[in-house]
């Protein structure tokens, strides 16, 4: 009997550290994220830039922006040559990507030549030379509802990017 009880006691002992160390695991437990989850980030994010005493706009496809240094000239058009410098943040102000890997850090590319999203893409739209401003993309025009490895699903991404510079086509 007094085998039994200590090896109960030993059995109840072991439940008792294991709860504990599990309970304790640093790694937190990724809570689901859905559609609402997102609305619920980005109302509060488009409030804090109102809040801030900027002025948030939205594109026809409903990419929102704020222009934080007004450019001049003309806007980009497929197959114009744009100068852009960026950085991708998720809402709570996490970096999960930069032009840095551009010589420069600056990227060059072919403006709608370049496989981009659908929201970048029409962010990029409302730059000309020199705009620096936050590009705000709601998930179903960015990483959509199965997200990548660096955003999660159902995350809106904002872009603070600035056009450098613009080369346009030739006109033939």
């Amino acid at each position: 009997m007094k085998q039994t009880n200590l090896s109960l006691l030993q059995f109840s002992s072991f439940l008792l550290v294991l709860f504990i160390v599990v309970s304790c695991d640093k790694k937190q437990v990724e809570v689901e994220r859905t559609f609402e989850t997102e609305l619920e980030e980005l109302d509060e994010l488009l409030r804090d830039y109102e809040a801030n005493g900027h002025e948030v706009d939205t594109t026809d496809l409903g990419v929102f922006y704020v222009k934080l240094e007004e450019g001049e000239g003309p806007y980009p058009q497929g197959g114009d040559t744009v100068f852009f410098r960026y950085y991708a943040f998720h809402p709570d102000g996490t970096l999960f990507d930069s032009e840095s890997e551009y010589a420069n850090r600056v990227w060059r590319f072919i403006y709608l030549h370049q496989k981009l999203s659908v929201g970048l893409n029409d962010g990029i739209a409302h730059m000309n030379k020199g705009t620096y401003m936050d590009i705000i993309i709601p998930s179903h025009l960015a990483y959509g509802s199965e997200g990548t490895k660096q955003v999660p699903p159902y995350t809106s991404v904002i872009y603070r990017a600035r056009m450098h510079d613009i080369k346009f086509q030739e006109n033939e």
